[in-house]
């Protein structure tokens, strides 16, 4: 069987991704990976407007799209995602006692309109490409962050973007260990330890993001070819929270970003190729 073939635009958040073979809809009685499983490759899999309960797994490219009121409910991870491609996710409601959506070995993913609530992490995603994030919405248990997990964690992944999303109430709103080629734009987090934190990865673009109420807004480490511009990072100013902190990295372009009310404004150490404007 031949795979309807679509394109990644890495540049481009708000590219379609086109299916034309017929959309199965779903019946009252089935469960959910019952319906996943009889979605042919290529397929869209509709949703009904209720609630799906318990863990699925999808390993083939699908568009899984919900409506007003679909929500699936897991008392462990409720979905897995693995050696795939083009699987797209589209209205969808997540409430998980452990993780939301964990994907690996993945290519060409895409989330729109997801929201996740009460889990306790959010979407971890290792060893995979071309990811596109778009207005996902993640809101986090009440407590000490410390009781929490991240809100979005990548792992040994490249060409990621994110986009028009809110985070709330984590331990870290994105944490990307070795990640190869981020961009983050409009995105806003608060009320987590760091906002948005990145560990030996490179080539990142973070563009007009807003961070409130963090312990620290921008967390960088050991990575190179950093461009920020035109990001509100204010009031991240509890007893020793940062607005940007600047570790081991190299090649930073700094430019008209806003730092208000934080505790300290940038801590930079063993930083190389730095430029800083209005």
């Amino acid at each position: 069987m031949t795979v309807p073939q679509f394109s990644f635009a890495a540049h481009n958040h708000d590219a379609p991704i086109e299916f034309k073979k017929p959309i199965i809809k779903t019946g009252e009685k089935s469960t959910l990976q019952k319906l996943i499983d009889a979605t042919k490759p290529g397929d869209t899999l509709l949703l009904e407007g209720r609630v799906y309960r318990g863990s699925v797994t999808i390993n083939k490219p699908i568009t899984i799209q919900g409506v007003e009121g679909t929500e699936i409910h897991s008392l462990a991870t409720a979905l897995t995602i693995a050696d795939s491609e083009q699987v797209r996710l589209e209205n969808l409601l997540f409430n998980a006692e452990e993780t939301a959506i964990v994907a690996t070995n993945m290519s060409d993913l895409m989330f729109n309109d997801v929201r996740i609530v009460n889990a306790h992490a959010g979407i971890i995603i290792t060893d995979s490409e071309k990811i596109q994030l778009h207005n996902v919405t993640i809101e986090g248990r009440e407590g000490h962050f410390k009781t929490k997990n991240h809100a979005v964690a990548m792992y040994n992944s490249k060409n990621v973007t994110v986009t028009n999303s809110a985070i709330s109430d984590v331990l870290d709103g994105l944490y990307l260990e070795s990640v190869d080629g981020i961009e983050l734009h409009e995105n806003t987090v608060k009320n987590s330890r760091y906002a948005m934190h990145f560990m030996y990865s490179d080539n990142i673009n973070l563009t007009n993001n807003t961070l409130v109420h963090n312990m620290t807004g921008f967390m960088i480490m050991i990575g190179k070819n950093l461009t920020l511009t035109d990001n509100i990072v204010t009031k991240n100013n509890t007893l020793n929270s940062l607005g940007v902190y600047f570790y081991d990295v190299e090649q930073v372009v700094f430019k008209r970003n806003m730092l208000s009310e934080n505790t300290v404004a940038m801590d930079v150490q063993n930083t190389k190729k730095m430029v800083a404007t209005q």
